[in-house]
């Protein structure tokens, strides 16, 4: 299948914690333009979205799952996420505000 064009292409950028309260869980992208796009989604939508994204890349045959999985929980050297890295909560020895994700 062939991405309509009207998609715009980003680049993940951050994950938050699901507010244990709410429910919901934000998502943040990097735009071309250089914008931040954040999004929050209730608990149902981020579930649905991680099990189709899983499922697609399984029926592609992507190799990005093994990599996600390896890759997750560690750390890079400038503190960007990486394409499926998990983020962690942010500390209080952390410089970054809690919504910069």
């Amino acid at each position: 299948m062939r991405i309509p064009t009207s998609y715009t292409p980003a680049r993940l950028r951050g994950v938050l914690p699901m507010d244990q309260h709410t429910g919901l869980q934000g998502v943040a992208f990097d735009l071309p333009s250089g914008e931040v796009l954040r999004l929050v989604l209730d608990e149902k939508s981020a579930a649905d979205l991680s099990n189709l994204l899983r499922e697609y890349q399984i029926s592609a045959g992507s190799r990005a799952i093994s990599q996600s999985s390896a890759s997750s929980g560690s750390s890079h050297s400038d503190g960007s996420p990486q394409s499926g890295q998990k983020v962690v909560p942010v500390t209080k020895s952390s410089k970054a505000e809690a919504g910069d994700a």
